[in-house]
């Protein structure tokens, strides 16, 4: 497992906007529902307080304070498939996929799936 990172962040926008907005904005790499998790497992703090809605609204200087979440090892390793590639390029990959073949691992089935890195 990961360790939890700790970030921080002064608010500068003189408009009051939502919490989980003003973090997936700044930090992202953290999308807006993953950030709503955080706040509802208690990770995130507004000016030294527990926030516990996504919706509170912040404003010019709040300090925000937020440890991630661990990140767990699915233990998947990777595994040479023969693949038909028809293109490939570096952003788009196109394959002619086996029918039943997974295309990304998911619960009950880690293996043997199409993810390309």
């Amino acid at each position: 497992m990961d360790k939890q990172e700790r970030y921080e962040y002064s608010v500068e926008s003189e408009n009051p906007e939502r919490l989980d907005k003003v973090i997936s904005n700044e930090f992202s790499q953290f999308s807006r529902n993953y950030v709503q998790q955080l706040i509802e497992q208690q990770r995130v703090t507004v000016n030294g307080k527990v926030i516990l809605k996504a919706k509170t609204k912040v404003k010019a200087n709040d300090e925000i304070i937020f440890t991630s979440l661990e990140e767990v090892d699915m233990g998947i390793t990777a595994v040479d498939l023969p693949l038909d590639i028809v293109y490939q390029d570096e952003d788009v990959v196109v394959l002619n996929k086996a029918i039943g073949m997974v295309v990304h691992p998911a619960h009950g089935h880690y293996d043997d799936t199409v993810t390309v890195l």
